[in-house]
């Protein structure tokens, strides 16, 4: 097993495809592609969420609280079997800092400990805490798995600063059915065709020319949560009435 953790601030953006090419010019140039983005191509990655039956983290997040926590399962590409990695995240943001703590771990042993709380075997007293944390958030809460989110990534990292990330996600799909990080990624759209959702992750202030960049692009932070938009998008679907 492996642990990380990361603490940033976290400002989005929903671009079109003009916005898009004029600011990708410059992540390009300053920074440079994540070991995933292997020959400059996107890769993709695929999520489950994990909620209450009732949806309560989701109803609270959409009620804008200055502080809230997700977890979550992921996986980079689609996993061909129970023997490939994954990570197991907890993710906590207070206004707009994020603090995200993860464990590495194979699919199995994942869906083992967040199913019946059995631990794969550790000795690493980081590795343990974290353990202990996404323990105590699931089993307080009754957490259980609720969405699959998948879509394509470009991510990029500062040039000697890893702390600074740049993703930029398209083909956003969601699903709420065969919860299964193996079945790859299948769904319903999230955003429209030639949009992109663009996170720019930062310890502290953002660089000049990333500030020119989204300036000529006239690109402006949004709120933007995956998880709420599938939740919305969700509720707003008809429901099908059986006829006796």
């Amino acid at each position: 097993m492996a642990i990380n953790t990361f603490k940033r601030y976290e400002n989005k953006y929903v671009l079109t495809r003009e916005q898009y090419d004029v600011i990708m010019i410059r992540v390009r140039e300053q920074m440079r592609p994540d070991d995933f983005c292997r020959g400059g191509q996107m890769y993709q990655v695929n999520t489950i969420y994990y909620d209450t039956p009732d949806f309560d983290i989701i109803r609270r997040c959409i009620s804008y609280p200055d502080y809230k926590e997700k977890l979550r399962m992921r996986s980079y590409g689609t996993p061909k079997s129970d023997e490939d990695q994954v990570f197991v995240c907890i993710k906590k943001k207070l206004i707009n800092e994020g603090n995200k703590r993860r464990a590495v771990m194979k699919l199995r042993e994942a869906k083992e400990f967040l199913t019946t709380g059995r631990r794969p075997q550790c000795t690493d007293y980081m590795n343990i805490q974290v353990m202990n944390e996404i323990d105590y958030f699931k089993r307080e809460l009754d957490l259980r798995p609720a969405v699959f989110i998948g879509y394509d990534r470009e991510a990029f990292f500062g040039k000697g600063d890893d702390s600074f990330r740049v993703t930029v996600d398209s083909n956003l799909l969601y699903r709420t059915t065969d919860l299964d990080l193996k079945k790859g990624s299948y769904g319903t759209r999230l955003l429209e065709a030639n949009r992109y959702l663009m996170e720019i992750k930062i310890p502290g202030a953002m660089p000049l020319w990333l500030s020119h960049a989204l300036s000529r692009a006239e690109a402006f932070p949004t709120g933007f949560s995956k998880y709420r938009r599938a939740f919305e998008a969700e509720r707003q679907r008809p429901k099908i009435k059986m006829v006796v």
